[in-house]
Formats: structure tokens, sequence, C-alpha cells
């Protein structure tokens, strides 16, 4: 399969008879939001150790920041590593 140069578009931009992407917006995005560039944020966050605490409110600020810039932030878990 050859992709497309703005791979976002292969993304985002699906053809007229193919069934939208309902997995987001099952959680609250909006057709505008396929439009924006969209932004991974990686957070190795848990709260099983408290040392990984503080991650989850510094993922929530990098969202704002991003929807307030104009892009569509998408928060994705990464593994933990706790050192206690």
């Amino acid at each position: 399969m050859i992709l497309p140069a703005d791979r976002q578009a292969f993304i985002t931009h699906l053809p007229p008879l193919s069934s939208p992407p309902l997995p987001n917006s099952a959680t609250g995005w909006q057709d505008a939001d396929f439009h924006k560039p969209i932004i991974t944020i990686g957070a190795p966050w848990t709260n099983a150790n408290p040392c990984n605490n503080r991650v989850r409110e510094l993922a929530d600020i990098l969202v704002e920041e991003v929807e307030k810039a104009g892009g569509k932030a998408f928060v994705a878990g990464t593994p933990v590593i706790s050192d206690g």
C-alpha cells in the first residue's frame, strides 16, 4: 500500500462511501475535529504508582494548549516505569 505524502489526510479525509471514524466520534469528537492537526500526547500515567501521579495533570495542560492553538489533542497511554 502506498501512503500519500500527507499521512494525516490519509487517515482523516475518508472517501465519500466509507463509514465515519466512529470510535473517536463516540468519545466526543466533532466532524470539524477531523480537519484539525491531530497531536498525540504520550502520557505514562497510572494511579498505581505515586511517582507518576503528576503526569496526568501535565497531559491535561498539554491538551488545553494544543486545542487553544487550533489542534486536536489525542492522549495515548504509554508504558509506565516505577522506581518504587
